[in-house]
């Protein structure tokens, strides 16, 4: 926890001096200030990488199915997009085309600081056309005040584990899991790499949203297909 906090103070700082090539600090934000954290602050850890396994995806899909809008279709929508929590989370109505079946995110909505066009599978499609419809230009909304989005906790995480009696993974998990699974579908590195719309060089950020639109909406497909053959086999009993 210690190291999490120093890392995202350091962060602040980096950001703040216009330091991070993956986030743009704001030329009215931008200052030269000394980062009060030294590396030897920071002790190494072994980080660990949680998968969701494909029988824990058999005992969780049902369980987001009953749950359904709004926590059952964000996970879904996470999962099958491989998009950070943050970014489904500020999903707008006015950003998805279900025309061209393709949904926009802008250059502040995402943490490499390059705007991604992302094509939509035929599963998620779906889901977004069976959600409600408030008066908000989020997709996830606060029913508080509609004019903000939803901010879903990690008791959310706690409670569909409990419900389908698994543990160990997380929202990350759901990004990390599809990305795994590229490589099993045929999905070329540069694809995969551009389907989490990780830092590309200056002129790709510009001119390449469309380029790779192709492979990406193949990716996407084919993942979303394979969770659905995978989560209609039974999970194993316990």
């Amino acid at each position: 926890m210690a190291n999490k906090v120093l890392n995202e103070i350091s962060y602040l700082y980096r950001w703040i001096n216009g330091d991070k090539s993956t986030a743009k600090t704001p030329d009215n934000i931008r200052r030269n200030v000394k980062d009060p954290v030294h590396g030897t602050d920071i002790k190494k850890e072994k980080r660990t990488y949680s998968l969701i396994t494909y029988d824990q995806l058999r005992k969780i899909w049902p369980v987001l199915q009953k749950l359904r809008y709004p926590i059952g279709d964000y996970f879904m929508v996470t999962l099958l997009t491989g998009k950070r929590r943050g970014e489904v989370r500020r999903m707008r109505w006015e950003l998805i085309d279900f025309e061209r079946r393709i949904w926009t995110l802008l250059e502040s909505e995402t943490k490499s600081g390059a705007g991604d066009v992302i094509p939509l599978s035929d599963q998620v499609i779906q889901i977004l056309k069976k959600m409600p419809r408030f008066n908000s230009p989020w997709v996830f909304p606060k029913m508080s005040n509609l004019n903000e989005f939803r901010d879903f906790n990690g008791h959310v995480n706690k409670n569909i584990m409990a419900r389908s009696g698994t543990s160990g993974w997380s929202l990350q998990s759901m990004r990390r899991t599809m990305r795994s699974h590229t490589g099993e579908l045929g999905v070329d590195r540069d694809t995969a790499e551009r389907l989490l719309n990780h830092a590309q060089p200056t002129l790709d950020k510009s001119y390449d949203h469309f380029d790779y639109m192709l492979p990406k909406r193949r990716a996407l497909q084919a993942w979303a297909d394979l969770v659905d053959s995978i989560v209609a086999t039974p999970p194993e009993s316990d």
